[in-house]
């Protein structure tokens, strides 16, 4: 056999063994996805034949309906520190997914109803059903002028899928501090 022929023959074969080779591990990885999509797949447990489930399904019904679904912020102290004014913040996050992102305008007003400062705050991240403390400074500020603290808006919050459909109306506001936290 000549050398020519050997490379018509390999240029011949060659498609055909890659062609069957390509199909063969396409075959294969479909086969793997499937498996692997099939076993990940949620199982359907029923409370009754669960004991456990049933324990954590009437703990979750016990849970206080008003906070179901909410953020609750707390101001909980005003700190001088030199020039700046510090902020502390509680968060109760009950809206049952973690936030990633969470950006709140905030307006000071003095403690004759003047507008103050306005400015953004990012509070994130804070795990889902968890209590966090965030601190805030805000410079050249005495915390003794600071007389309201207003949310304005929430224009920006988001968990791990997206977006979350929160808007201020459904923040559960308090204060500790003789600073009134409102919205």
């Amino acid at each position: 056999m000549s050398i020519r022929t050997l490379h018509r023959a390999a240029r011949l074969t060659q498609p055909q063994s890659l062609s069957r080779h390509l199909r063969a591990a396409v075959s294969r990885l479909l086969s793997a996805l499937l498996v692997m999509f099939t076993l990940s797949a949620p199982l359907p447990i029923f409370a009754e034949d669960n004991p456990a489930v049933a324990a954590n399904e009437a703990a979750d019904s016990d849970m206080d309906a008003d906070t179901l679904g909410q953020l609750g912020i707390e101001l909980n102290k005003l700190e001088q520190v030199e020039g700046t004014c510090r902020l502390y913040f509680v968060f109760k996050n009950a809206l049952g997914t973690p936030l990633e992102k969470l950006q709140l305008e905030l307006v000071l007003f003095d403690s004759k109803g003047f507008i103050q400062r306005n400015l953004m705050v990012n509070a994130a991240p804070i795990a889902a059903d968890k209590t966090s403390v965030k601190r805030f400074d805000l410079t050249e500020t005495r915390c003794e002028s600071v007389g309201r603290i207003l949310i304005n808006d929430v224009p920006a919050i988001a968990g791990p899928d997206g977006a979350v459909s929160v808007d201020v109306s459904q923040l559960e506001l308090s204060s500790k501090s003789d600073v009134d936290l409102f919205k």
